[in-house]
Parts: C-alpha cells; sequence; structure tokens
C-alpha cells in the first residue's frame, strides 16, 4: 500500500512540473506572438510608406520624362532650322 501511494505521489509530482513546464512555455509562446505581431504591423508599416514614396518618385520620373523629350523636340526643331540655313 505505501509503495502504491508513493507512486501516485511521485506521478502526481511529475505531472505538477509538467504543467508548471507547459506554462512556461505557452507564456513564452504568447510574448514571440505578441513581438511577432508587432513587427509584421511595422513591416506592413515600412511597406505602405515604401509605396507612397515610390508613387511620388515615379510621377518626378515621368514629369522629368516629358519635360525630357519637349527639350528633345525644341532641340530637334533648332537642328532642323541651323541646316536648312546652310
Amino acid at each position: 500500500m505505501v509503495i502504491k501511494s508513493r507512486i501516485i505521489m511521485v506521478t502526481t509530482i511529475l505531472v505538477m512540473a509538467c504543467m508548471v513546464w507547459l506554462l512556461g512555455e505557452n507564456r513564452a509562446y504568447k510574448a514571440q506572438y505578441e513581438k511577432q505581431q508587432a513587427r509584421e504591423a511595422e513591416l506592413v508599416d515600412k511597406y505602405f510608406n515604401l509605396r507612397v514614396d515610390y508613387d511620388v518618385l515615379f510621377d518626378a520620373i515621368h514629369f522629368m520624362e516629358e519635360e525630357m523629350d519637349t527639350i528633345l523636340d525644341y532641340t530637334h526643331d533648332l537642328e532642323m532650322k541651323l541646316i536648312n540655313k546652310k
């Protein structure tokens, strides 16, 4: 009878130790999950900021290309006038 009660006591202690360990693991995973969620939110914010910057720069490049086309057309017209004067 004594052996049976000792086995039950040892088993109970082991089960309690496992429960405490699992609770600790659960808390650690929750902390890591929350940390990853915060990191993901930061990355999403950075993505949208980069997207806005990209759109602004793309519009600026498009404007510059139009300016360059205008300048090239103007210089072409001037070259043609110079060629026709000769």
